[in-house]
This record gives structure tokens, C-alpha cells and sequence, in this order.
């Protein structure tokens, strides 16, 4: 249990710590081991107990840490001790409770931490006894503010048992024991504990102890059967069914990929080769087909996105016509959220219907600008009209500004109404005006262009 996350002070535990900066006493009460994770949405600092609580672990010790020079380092350290004697039914340890006393809530959740990684704690009865000595370390100014509730029930490993006698001999009115001289020989014995490891899943150890790890188990958990082994969630299995949807992972991939399946099958006797271990990359398993996941991106399959480059497992959102066979996953995704369409000209957003079968057309989202609405829908550029009125006949001077302007023409059509002179044409022309108009058949603000890309 080598994989825990920093501790987080809970909304609860942050308050009683502020108390204790100012003199309340940390009353440390009891821990908790729990098997539960959170739901979407929640944090570590909403919680008040675990998540699933399965076992409250006793204190057995509190030590005040000191440097060389016996000074008080901040550090407080209190001891406890993980078993499985009781235990009727195994789990994983995925999270880890301190309790204390608040003097205005009552026991509180003081602080918490998860494991990325849980190991498997196995029941009572097996092969495999698990007796484990841990410390958590609290750091607060002045270690005259802390105390912790010693459960004389907790289990007391030999470290614990050298501890106590080391603090008795330290003390000026200790005297050297018989028991102390041995018990101190015992330790300084280079081979005094060599057989703590070395149970197998038929054999338990000398000691009644854990099996050996093989090399390479700091990755792995100890099964309620006395071996090691991968303990990740939906661990990819060999010669199993999986349907469409499920979800495996694989310690031969990266930690931020997982697969999907995208057709039914059952996985081959040995794990299939990862090569390029890319996202939107397709992984053939005996008869399944599984694609490869960057869980990273945040994004689910038909999602959009903008970005200066193409990623793996994105395809452009250009009216490319596709093969339905290469993209089920959008091939499924336009069925659910019946977004195929006839007429995908004036439709663009949906997925065109192709030849009906074996081929697709992508949405496009080229040259369109994309603005929020309460339904899809495809807008034409327009700009609103510029009317006016000249009242004729007329005779012009000359005399123009802005988009206004003329020419001078010989048409003597109104020369009944005004005799003598040339007229001129009034003209309008808005680029005159501003040199933007003109500069493009349809309306175009200043704008960056950027690859539309679908998560397929």
C-alpha cells in the first residue's frame, strides 16, 4: 500500500485546524480504511466519513519528530496498524481516514487520502495473514496541541514494541532490563527477520507472513489467493467475452490510455501486440476489436473541436464521404442521436446518409462561423439592406461625398425640366466609404481558422 495521494484537510478539518493554530488541542481519535470512490462531481474536501468505510484501525502510537539536535521538527507522527485478522470479506484499499475531535462539531473527518493504486486486502482464513505497520504525519506548530487516543487493542508489531523501550531508555530514570539488552541484540541481528517474507498460496511464511514479491511487484497487489498480480480495474482478461462498450485497461499501454471494444468478441490466449499506442488506434484481440482511448482529452465520440493541428482518434469535420466501417463508434453515435440527413448541403452538422450502407459523409464545418442557438440549424450570410431615395429630375454640381459619387453623362432625357448643361449619374458605392466592403463576396469579420475535428 505504497500508492497514496497527499493528504487533503476536509472543509471540517480545515476549521479545527485553524482552532488548533490558535491554541485548541488536536485530539487525533481513530483512522479508517475504505474501498469507495468518488462520485462525479464530489471532493475530497465535501467528505465527513469515507466513501465506503470498511474497517476502523485503533491508534497505537503518537511520536513527537525531532532532529539531531532534539528540536521539534513540526512533524507529529501517528502509528496504527492494518490486519486482515477479522476481516470476512477481502477488498480493495482505495482510501484512508484520520478522525478527530472538534470541540464545537464533535469527531470529525480531519483529513483524507486516496490510493491511485489500490492493493487487495484478502479475508481472514486464507493462506496469506496481513499484519502491517503504517505512520501518517501531521504537521502543526507546537506539538503540546496534539494528542491521539492509544487503543490498547491495536495490534503492537515489533517496531512498535522498540519503540516504546527505546523512549523508556531515553528517559533519566530508565534502567537497562535484561529483556532490553536481548530485545536490543534481536534487532541488530542481521538475520533476525529474514523469514517475515516467503508464504506461498498453499504455505504460509515461518512467521505467518506475506509471500515473496517477484521482481516487478511494485505495480502489483496481493490476492486473497497468496499471489501477486495486477489489481487495476477492468484489468484486460485473456479468453473473455467482451460486447461492444466494454472498457479494459492494459499495463502494457501508457496510464492515460484505455480500450474500448468496438466489436464483440472473446480475447485471444496472449496479449496482443501494442505498437504505436496512439489514441483512435485499433487493436485486434482474438476476435474482438478494441479502439485506444486518451482519456485525457476530455472529449466523448462526436464531440467537435477546434484546434490548430489534427489529433489521434479525431477526424476532420470536412463532407469527406468515409467507409461506415472504418468509424463505428460515429457510425453508432449518428443512429442514437438520429443525425443522419438526405441532404447534408443544407444540413452540414449531421452525418449524410452516402450510399445508405458502406459509406458516410462527414459533417462540414469549414468556412462557417459557429454561434450558440436552441436548435442546429445552417445560416446563409446576409448583412441588412442600405435604401434610399433621390428625387429626380436633378442637376448635380459636382457636388459628392462618401459612398455618393458621379458621372458625367451627355443623357438629355431631362432636359425639358431643366435646360442647358450636362448632367451627371449618382452612383452609390459603400467601399468608398469603408474599404472593407467589396473585399469579399460574403461577410467576413477578422477570424483565425482553425481544423474542425470530430472525436471518432
Amino acid at each position: 500500500m505504497a500508492n497514496w495521494n497527499g493528504w487533503v484537510l476536509t472543509t471540517k478539518g480545515r476549521a479545527l485546524q485553524a482552532k488548533v493554530e490558535i491554541g485548541t488541542e488536536l485530539e487525533i481519535t481513530k483512522m479508517k480504511l475504505g474501498s469507495g470512490l468518488l462520485s462525479e462531481g464530489e471532493t475530497l474536501e465535501d467528505l465527513t466519513d469515507l466513501v465506503k468505510p470498511e474497517q476502523i484501525l485503533g491508534i497505537a502510537a503518537k511520536e513527537v519528530m525531532k532532529n539531531e539536535e532534539g528540536e521539534y521538527t513540526g512533524l507529529c507522527k501517528i502509528s496504527s496498524t492494518i490486519s486482515n485478522a477479522g476481516l470476512t470479506k477481502g477488498y480493495e484499499v482505495r482510501e484512508l481516514g484520520v478522525f478527530a475531535q472538534d470541540p464545537d462539531e464533535g469527531e470529525i473527518l480531519y483529513a483524507v487520502t486516496t490510493d491511485s493504486a489500490p492493493d487487495y486486502l484478502p479475508p481472514e482464513g486464507g493462506a496469506t495473514v496481513i499484519s502491517q505497520e503504517f505512520s501518517v504525519y501531521i504537521a502543526i506548530s507546537n506539538a503540546d496541541h496534539i494528542t491521539a487516543e492509544i487503543d490498547p487493542g491495536a495490534l503492537a508489531t515489533m517496531r512498535y514494541v522498540g519503540i516504546q523501550i527505546d523512549e523508556h531508555n531515553n528517559r533519566d530514570d530508565a534502567h537497562e532490563s535484561a529483556f532490553t539488552a536481548k530485545f536490543k541484540a534481536h534487532n541488530a541481528d542481521t538475520d533476525a527477520h529474514k523469514d517475515f517474507v516467503g508464504a506461498t498460496a498453499e504455505k504460509a511464511g515461518v512467521r505467518g507472513m506475506v509471500p515473496a514479491p517477484p521482481a516487478g511487484a511494485q505495480n502489483m497487489a496481493l490476492m486473497g489467493d497468496g499471489t501477486y498480480a495486477y489489481a487495476s480495474i477492468n484489468l484486460l482478461q485473456r479468453n473473455k467475452a467482451y460486447v461492444v462498450g466494454d472498457i479494459a485497461y492494459s499495463p502494457n499501454l501508457p496510464s492515460w490510455a484505455r480500450l474500448e471494444c468496438i466489436t464483440a468478441g472473446t480475447t485471444g490466449t496472449e496479449e496482443p501486440e501494442f505498437d504505436n499506442k496512439q489514441a483512435g488506434q485499433y487493436i485486434t484481440d482474438g476476435t474482438v476489436v478494441f479502439i485506444i482511448d486518451d482519456v485525457r482529452d476530455g472529449f466523448r465520440v462526436g464531440d467537435i473541436v477546434f484546434r490548430p493541428i489534427l489529433h489521434d482518434g479525431f477526424i476532420k469535420a470536412n463532407g469527406a464521404t468515409a467507409n461506415r466501417a472504418d468509424y463505428p463508434r460515429l457510425v453508432k453515435f449518428a443512429t442514437d442521436n438520429n443525425l443522419w440527413t438526405d441532404n447534408p448541403a443544407a444540413e452540414p452538422w449531421k452525418y449524410g446518409n452516402g450510399d445508405g450502407s458502406t459509406t458516410m459523409v462527414l459533417p462540414d464545418y469549414r468556412n462557417r462561423v459557429v454561434q450558440g442557438g436552441d436548435m442546429p440549424a445552417a445560416l446563409a450570410a446576409g448583412l441588412p439592406g442600405i435604401v434610399g431615395n433621390v428625387g429626380t429630375p436633378f442637376k448635380l454640381f459636382n457636388k459628392s461625398s462618401g459612398a455618393f459619387y458621379t458621372k458625367s453623362t451627355n443623357d438629355h432625357r431631362f432636359a425639358e425640366a431643366e435646360s442647358g448643361g450636362s448632367y451627371s449619374d449618382l452612383l452609390f458605392d459603400a467601399s468608398r466609404s469603408n474599404s472593407i466592403y467589396g473585399a469579399s463576396d460574403t461577410v467576413q469579420p477578422p477570424a483565425i481558422v482553425l481544423i474542425p475535428q470530430i472525436k471518432y
